[in-house]
């Protein structure tokens, strides 16, 4: 009888404990059937608290407010720089393949054209929860209690959450004893552990790989996922994901941080400490292009006019003219070539034309010749020649004197000893009038 009774206990124990070992193995080992199906990954997305941080801003920041300006970017508004005797921006502009946005950003350089920071967009896609997807979330006794979940707790959940069943309490030495992981599993019930397990889901579907550092921001709802940097040979270089919930519409950018320069550091605290979401208003080109109109006109040639039109641009991407305009300004400008170079090679895939206003005057608007340019960089870039050619300032008077250089050396001549300077009016050639 007294066998009985404890082979009865211990197949209830068993009985009881059976969802359980079955968290566990789907956390190691991912499962497949028709209730649900989580692939294997990263196992620590579960167990491992350390991944996951819950972060401040400092709000102390080192800079000089009258050198920046909040720009309407896309959906967001971004503090940029835009009379910074240190700093220069190197436009971002990707197509990414089998996305429908367009990456858009800007590398922070230095006076050395050394990269401190960098941000891009990476467009925006529905808060998907795959709640639908498996029949386990979707049985009334877990669903109703998933539901009853608002979207910012969820959203919390998935950044802060310790989905790691008798795990080792903070401030712990040790492994934790036997008594202790059956009391925390007897905490857990039935309905939150099925939760758990919609949480692991949807970070597996939704973070990215290589994951070194998640940080979640929870004053401003923001998460930032460092990823690691391999055997990159920029691997000074802190990658970070950049998540941020509106609503019900995932937003993410792509920041890169140099960790060996505390500027950079410090540009970084500053983009996320002024980042915010900016909800695109029908009248939000025009405003910008106007601001862009009102500058003096050695403004609209350098940085200043490229943040305002490239600005006001992102609300109009499908507008030709103004990528046309923002070529032609810096054209016009002293030392821009770094900043053309992204916007010829987006045109040229684009439009099969690099839109240069120089090209156009020295050639009659040869079609092949501009494409030359671009032919020119493929032919001769290896990585280390490309950044070569990127930070080789020659002894050109302007841009538009370095674009000729390289028109005329895919013809095969000569550069003139006598540049005459191009004289045309830039208020006769604005492409949208006054």
């Amino acid at each position: 009888m007294k066998k009985f009774i404890l082979s009865a206990l211990l197949i209830l124990f068993i009985i009881m404990l059976g969802p359980y070992i079955l968290y566990f193995k789907i956390v190691r080992d991912g499962i497949e059937s028709d209730y649900l199906t989580i692939r294997s990954a990263a196992i620590g997305l579960a167990i491992d608290q350390k991944l996951f941080e819950s972060a401040t801003l400092p709000e102390e920041l080192d800079y000089i407010k009258s050198l920046w300006r909040p720009f309407h970017f896309i959906n967001y508004s971004v503090l940029l720089p835009v009379a910074h005797p240190e700093i220069s921006l190197v436009p971002i502009v990707k197509k990414a393949s089998g996305e429908r946005y367009l990456n858009l950003g800007f590398i922070f350089t230095d006076v050395r054209n050394k990269k401190l920071f960098s941000f891009q967009t990476k467009g925006q896609s529905f808060f998907e929860t795959f709640l639908d997807k498996h029949k386990l979330f979707n049985l009334p006794l877990f669903r109703n209690y998933i539901m009853a979940k608002d979207t910012e707790e969820i959203w919390n959940d998935l950044f802060t959450k310790d989905l790691a069943l008798a795990a080792q309490e903070k401030g712990e030495q040790g492994s934790p004893s036997l008594l202790a992981r059956i009391t925390k599993l007897w905490g857990n019930s039935y309905r939150e552990l099925v939760y758990d397990l919609f949480i692991y889901n949807l970070r597996i579907n939704i973070f990215p790989s290589g994951i070194k550092k998640i940080l979640y921001f929870p004053l401003k709802k923001l998460a930032a996922i460092e990823i690691w940097a391999g055997k990159k040979i920029d691997s000074f270089m802190k990658t970070e994901e950049i998540f941020i919930l509106v609503d019900k519409t995932l937003l993410r950018l792509t920041i890169e941080t140099d960790q060996s320069n505390s500027q950079g550091g410090n540009l970084r605290n500053i983009f996320l400490v002024n980042l915010a979401y900016k909800e695109e208003a029908e009248n939000s080109f025009g405003l910008l292009y106007d601001e862009f109109r009102g500058l003096p006109i050695d403004m609209r040639k350098d940085q200043v006019g490229m943040i305002y039109l490239m600005s006001a641009w992102s609300h109009n991407l499908l507008e030709k003219k103004v990528l046309q305009e923002i070529i032609f300004y810096l054209e016009k400008g002293r030392g821009n070539f770094m900043q053309l170079d992204p916007f010829y090679q987006y045109a040229y895939e684009v439009y099969g034309d690099t839109l240069s206003s120089v090209a156009n005057k020295i050639d009659d608007a040869d079609v092949s010749l501009k494409k030359k340019i671009l032919e020119e960089l493929d032919k001769e870039t290896s990585q280390e020649k490309k950044q070569e050619l990127l930070n080789y300032q020659g002894n050109f008077d302007s841009s538009a004197e370095k674009v000729e250089f390289y028109l005329r050396k895919a013809k095969g001549e000569s550069a003139p000893s006598d540049n005459n300077e191009d004289k045309d009016s830039l208020e006769e050639n604005t492409l949208y009038g006054n």
